[in-house]
């Protein structure tokens, strides 16, 4: 509601700037005053949440539907007076403007653009990662199943080698994201008390998409009860621990990028 309230305000800030601006120009055409009125009360009916969308348009927008001049003028005047970043957060969070609306009107490089884009992906992941959709299907989805081949045998700096191959390219990396996304969501649920998920790891996923996901709970810090978690270890004993060998990944690759701090214990 306080977001709400403070769209309005700007809104309502505008519209009285651009009226200003309006009644000044008419009066030096000596226009009949009440003209400005008649817009007053017509932009002031603007200023609910059904039209607040039109007159946070940009100008180009609005021209585009209609005549030049009059309340299409007006209208024009008033986005032109609100704050861009008012205009990101009624596309956020109340009229769901899709992200290549926003990319056309500010261009693909634009900071708050990449901001808009950024934040609406974390939102969907999460809703992905809400609705347990598997990591492994947005793993395949980025083309990334069958980029690298691994094994369950192979030997840690041989397994780091592979991910080597993938890091840094923009599908391991957005993979990456809905990893930690889902991996957070999980973790947040353990302490509701009524709900504890027991869904981590999909039945099909691939040697390399789970040694990819031991990489993240390192890289993560994550606590090694979450990780055994994750992995069904919880009540295995210290000879099974040692010959997982994501848990292992995971034990090795948190000691060699923080070796000075203190590791998880088996």
């Amino acid at each position: 509601m306080r977001l709400y309230f403070l769209l309005l305000v700007a809104v309502v800030l505008a519209i009285t700037d651009a009226l200003k601006t309006t009644t000044e120009s008419r009066q030096l055409q000596r226009a009949d005053q009440s003209t400005s009125v008649v817009y007053a009360r017509r932009s002031l009916r603007l200023a609910t949440k059904s039209n607040v969308d039109a007159v946070l348009e940009d100008s180009t927008d609005t021209e585009e539907r209609a005549p030049s001049g009059g309340l299409s003028s007006l209208k024009s005047k008033i986005s032109d007076k609100i704050p861009l970043k008012v205009k990101l957060a009624w596309w956020q969070h109340f009229v769901n403007k899709p992200t290549e609306y926003v990319k056309n009107r500010l261009g693909a490089n634009h900071p708050l653009y990449l901001k808009f884009k950024h934040t609406r992906e974390e939102n969907d992941m999460w809703t992905l990662a809400s609705r347990s959709s598997s990591t492994f299907e947005f793993w395949k989805k980025q083309g990334l199943e069958g980029k690298i081949t691994l094994d369950e045998k192979m030997s840690f700096d041989q397994i780091a080698a592979g991910m080597k191959q993938l890091e840094g390219t923009a599908p391991f990396e957005f993979y990456k994201r809905y990893a930690n996304k889902f991996d957070d969501h999980r973790i947040s649920n353990f302490g509701s008390g009524y709900y504890r998920d027991t869904y981590f790891i999909d039945k099909s996923a691939s040697v390399a998409e789970k040694f990819a996901r031991a990489q993240f709970w390192a890289e993560s810090k994550r606590s090694n009860e979450y990780v055994k978690e994750f992995l069904g270890l919880l009540k295995a004993t210290p000879d099974q621990i040692s010959k997982n060998p994501y848990y292992q990944y995971y034990f090795k690759t948190f000691e060699k990028l923080y070796p000075k701090e203190r590791h998880p214990k088996l």
